[in-house]
């Protein structure tokens, strides 16, 4: 049975801080977070308030803002990175009429039919443009998001193909591209493994 509890789609916190605090604090988001004109490091900071602080809201607001950024660089492979953000945003509650504004970070989510919808149209835009820009591993990870998506549905059937896809992608871009960022949980070494027990977890029929 899925539990919840253990939602995974997390990326490496050590990143993510460094990019955080190697700001200049010549300005503030929010408490503790530097303002930026880069949307790399305006990501970054939306994740660690999205999962360290789970400050949904300011994570929703500077998600936003890097895609907007994103927009202006004409910068395809960012905005497949910023609106795959924008997807686990929404899982969180942070989209739609009545959002989330703050949720204790590790808690259990329980996502709203319209916050499941809002986070599959998100992650879906971010695979289109993370399959066009070549990143092999980030569309196998947002695969393996909207398998999760499927699950929370409650139609795991919906996820197991996904999952299978996510495993494919990961093989290829171990082939194509190693070395690239696996865009999975920190301590994750092998995502082919690590998407097994999601299968097994979702009920999914052994290949």
């Amino acid at each position: 049975m899925f539990d919840k509890a253990k939602w995974r789609a997390r990326s490496l916190l050590a990143a993510l801080m460094a990019l955080i605090f190697g700001g200049v604090l010549a300005g503030c988001e929010g408490v503790g977070i530097p303002a930026a004109d880069d949307p790399n490091v305006k990501l970054a900071q939306a994740e660690y308030l999205r999962t360290e602080s789970g400050r949904i809201m300011q994570a929703q607001r500077i998600t936003q803002q890097a895609i907007v950024l994103f927009e202006q660089h004409s910068d395809k492979a960012g905005l497949a990175r910023a609106y795959r953000e924008y997807g686990l945003v929404a899982l969180d509650g942070g989209l739609g009429d009545d959002p989330v504004i703050q949720r204790k970070p590790g808690s259990a989510r329980h996502p709203r039919p319209g916050d499941l919808d809002n986070a599959e149209s998100n992650l879906k835009r971010a695979l289109d443009l993370a399959t066009e820009t070549g990143q092999l591993y980030m569309a196998a990870n947002i695969n393996y998001l909207l398998g999760n998506v499927e699950v929370l549905r409650g139609k795991p059937e919906n996820a197991c193909p996904l999952y299978d896809l996510s495993i494919k992608g990961f093989q290829e871009a171990k082939t194509r591209q190693p070395g690239a960022n696996l865009n999975m949980p920190p301590g994750t070494d092998d995502p082919v493994m690590f998407l097994d027990r999601a299968k097994k977890e979702a009920g999914c029929a052994s290949a």
